[in-house]
């Protein structure tokens, strides 16, 4: 059986996602997501604070915005952040 097709999200809906260094994760959480769901804005917060994991993040999702900051925040702080944004 495969699964229904996507819902729209429209694009005044922002999708928030905390994230560490895992892309491995986030993009499995991001092509979780999108199998059930299309559309809306993306924010990833990137609590990594290595420069390469930021740029291959932006790299592998230039339509999401990426927010970083040179010290890490912890899942609180990052919540904060996207908050903020």
């Amino acid at each position: 059986m495969s699964p229904p097709p996507p819902v729209r999200i429209p694009d005044n809906v922002t999708i928030c996602v905390t994230s560490c260094g895992r892309l491995d994760l986030l993009e499995k959480t991001i092509a979780s997501f999108r199998t059930f769901n299309q559309g809306g804005v993306f924010l990833i917060s990137e609590d990594s604070t290595d420069a390469a994991v930021i740029a291959e993040a932006a790299a592998r999702y230039p339509d999401m915005q990426i927010l970083s900051g040179p010290d890490r925040l912890g899942l609180m702080g990052s919540i904060d952040r996207l908050y903020a944004a």
